[in-house]
């Protein structure tokens, strides 16, 4: 019933063409909710015995996803949904497919911070006209820089778990460090890309 709370007030702060902000927090909240449910619904299937009914089928989690996300683009567009709104409400949708992946594994948090610290300079700078990159002071570089090693240190249990599972068994210990650094690189590529593209260091 919480989660169905926002979705009975959203349409009517929409019509009334009001209240942007408070309209984004109850998105938010009905996304973390989602997100806590449906992976608890889904990931209880997987630890019961073998045979037992599916109380979560994975196309309502693939449905409730991209309802989600064609509802924050079509808010956003409408210019009912703040612009910070859009960004993580549809990344926690995104990040909500990955318990498809490892169920049992619990991926959602991690993959959210991972996902929402990468994208945080695609969010937070954006190009000027004729302009192909973003000037970006040395400090706030280094402070997304750490932030990334964060958020890849808080998901390193789930990284594990997707490399063991990939691998059929537990890795090498060089084989698991190995993942954290590209994982660390693919995060810091929406950085690179976005600020520092002409930076040889930085490539």
């Amino acid at each position: 019933m919480a989660a169905l709370l926002p979705a009975l007030i959203v349409p009517g702060l929409v019509m009334n063409q009001t209240g942007r902000q408070l309209i984004g927090v109850l998105m938010l909240v009905q996304a973390e909710l989602l997100c806590v449910l449906e992976e608890q619904m889904y990931g209880a299937h997987h630890h019961e015995e073998p045979g037992s009914g599916m109380m979560y089928p994975s196309y309502l989690v693939i449905a409730t996803s991209a309802a989600g996300i064609a509802a924050c683009q079509a808010l956003y567009r409408g210019w009912s949904l703040p612009r910070w709104a859009n960004w993580v409400v549809s990344t926690l949708y995104v990040a909500k497919l990955t318990m498809l992946v490892l169920p049992e594994a619990y991926l959602v948090l991690p993959a959210a911070v991972l996902l929402l610290t990468a994208g945080a300079p695609l969010y937070m700078y954006t190009t000027e006209q004729g302009k192909l990159r973003v000037r970006l002071g040395a400090w706030q570089g280094l402070a997304h820089v750490l932030a990334t090693v964060v958020a890849v240190g808080l998901a390193r249990f789930a990284v594990f778990d997707v490399v063991q599972w990939s691998a059929l068994g537990r890795p090498h210990e060089g084989v698991l460090l190995g993942a954290l650094l590209v994982v660390t690189a693919a995060s810091l590529l929406p950085l690179i890309t976005r600020c520092w593209a002409h930076n040889q260091v930085s490539n």
